[in-house]
């Protein structure tokens, strides 16, 4: 009985060693794998689109504007308040400006945007509009399904997004002045 239970535990040992070399040789082999492989190297997820938002605390009727930027495009809308449209519907209206963006553009737009950096940063960095002053929030939607908003006291971007944030106002700006008067 003895032996059998020796030549057993002999069997289990050399399996138990033989799994363990195995899984070196593959470990040792996956990390020693060239990192030009297709594998092995990912490339950082694209910016699909980017949201700007200008959020104001106290206002009349309009309280502030929403851009929307893709490859191509650029749409900003300007919301009034329902009571305000309801109060007086010929002066206060909703607006949407459409503007086609060239290629040029939408890379300047989307060539500051670091997507960890980006991840790095809190979603709130203060909130002017609470009260009577203005925030700007910046979505970002990526390539990979992922989606980051940042809110921060308009004027006082983080320096992560402070280009974006030049080139995003100027691009509010022109389109502002597109909207009927």
């Amino acid at each position: 009985m003895r032996s059998r239970f020796t030549i057993c535990a002999a069997l289990l040992m050399a399996l138990i060693a033989f799994c363990i070399r195995n899984d070196q040789a593959a470990a040792q082999k996956w990390i020693s794998a060239p990192s030009s492989s297709p594998q092995s190297h990912t490339s950082p997820p694209r910016v699909k689109s980017i949201r700007f938002e200008f959020r104001v605390g106290l206002c009349d009727c309009y309280c502030g504007s929403v851009m929307e930027v893709s490859p191509g495009r650029a749409t900003l809308f300007k919301q009034v308040f329902r009571e305000c449209h309801e109060r007086n519907p010929a002066k206060y209206r909703n607006y949407r400006v459409d503007a086609d963006l060239s290629g040029n553009h939408w890379r300047k737009l989307q060539q500051p945007v670091d997507h960890d950096s980006l991840f790095a940063l809190p979603a709130t960095l203060g909130c002017a509009s609470c009260w009577d002053g203005m925030d700007e929030v910046i979505e970002v939607k990526f390539s990979d399904h992922s989606v980051k908003s940042v809110s921060y006291p308009a004027g006082s971007a983080p320096k992560e997004l402070r280009a974006l944030s030049e080139e995003l106002s100027a691009l509010d700006a022109k389109l502002e002045n597109e909207l009927p008067r």
